[in-house]
């Protein structure tokens, strides 16, 4: 998570708006505690995937992923394939 803190000093150096939304492609794993550290970046939204991953989990296209734990939530988007 070290990366969005990057992402967000860059955006505040060069006066533009920090990111919203994070894309993770190749080699996807994301679980339910990075949820919590997502929204306190001000992270809303995550898409990530994989070519034809073997165990591609069971979820649809689109999904708000919501961590009942914590209260954290995201708007996802998992995809297989690369530019569907």
């Amino acid at each position: 998570m070290a990366a969005l803190g990057v992402a967000a000093g860059i955006a505040d150096t060069v006066g533009i708006a920090r990111p919203t939304a994070v894309s993770q492609r190749g080699v996807p794993g994301w679980t339910r505690a990075a949820l919590p550290l997502l929204a306190k970046h001000g992270i809303h939204g995550l898409s990530f995937g994989a070519g034809t991953p073997p165990g591609k989990p069971d979820v649809p296209p689109l999904f708000l992923w919501r961590d009942e734990a914590s209260g954290a939530e995201v708007v996802t988007t998992y995809e297989t394939g690369y530019g569907n």
